[in-house]
């Protein structure tokens, strides 16, 4: 499971725009170190990139976790293990910050595909959450056309790259990106927990020190 630092950044570069009210400012990618819990979880760099995996009965876990300027990116893949297929219902993702564990939004396929129409000018289903559509008001007003050509290229492969909350089967792999927008600080660390068949399996990120 490979999806390069370009795709993220394409992604996270929108939901920047969308999150913030000051587009120029600049972009900057907060890396995210794993810190690995017991033995079925270890930590590896792959073109400079550090991923974490885990074993968990049904499936084995593989995932990184970026951040820019508040948006948050999720690169990840389940391998089903088993001879059946795991259906939608059987597992899920949930992301928490802080030690009082506070959930961060995810943003669906379709939440996606709203912004993308609301920065198009075009479609009729407005967007109902309060989060998402101040954020995109804000951007609406901030953005000047070439930047807005820009994101609307970027949000199809966004789209194309979301994970498909699809049946995971038996024997195969399901990957995609998984993102987050927080409408609070940030504090650390974060915590993501991915169940599958009731079996939960949580990961802990800090950021990494700048250097």
């Amino acid at each position: 499971m490979r999806y390069g630092l370009q795709i993220i950044l394409g992604l996270a570069l929108l939901l920047f725009v969308t999150g913030c009210s000051q587009v120029q400012t600049p972009i900057e990618a907060k890396y995210y170190m794993p810190l690995t819990a017991g033995t079925n979880q270890r930590t590896f760099t792959l073109d400079k990139e550090i991923y974490v995996s885990a074993e968990a009965k049904s499936g084995n876990i593989t995932l990184k976790l970026f951040e820019y300027n508040s948006a948050l990116a999720l690169s990840m893949s389940i391998q089903n293990k088993t001879f059946q297929d795991i259906e939608p219902n059987e597992y899920s993702f949930e992301l928490f910050d802080g030690r009082d564990l506070k959930p961060v939004k995810m943003l669906s396929r379709e939440d996606l595909i709203k912004i993308k129409a609301k920065l198009s000018g075009g479609g009729s289903n407005a967007i109902q959450d309060q989060v998402i559509n101040v954020a995109m008001t804000n951007a609406m007003n901030a953005v000047n056309m070439p930047t807005k050509d820009k994101l609307i290229k970027l949000m199809d492969e966004a789209i194309s790259k979301s994970f498909a909350f699809r049946p995971i089967y038996h024997r195969e792999i399901r990957e995609g990106v998984i993102c987050f927008l927080p409408n609070f600080a940030l504090e650390y660390p974060l915590t993501l927990i991915v169940k599958i068949n009731e079996e939960k399996t949580t990961f802990k990120f800090l950021p990494l020190p700048k250097t």
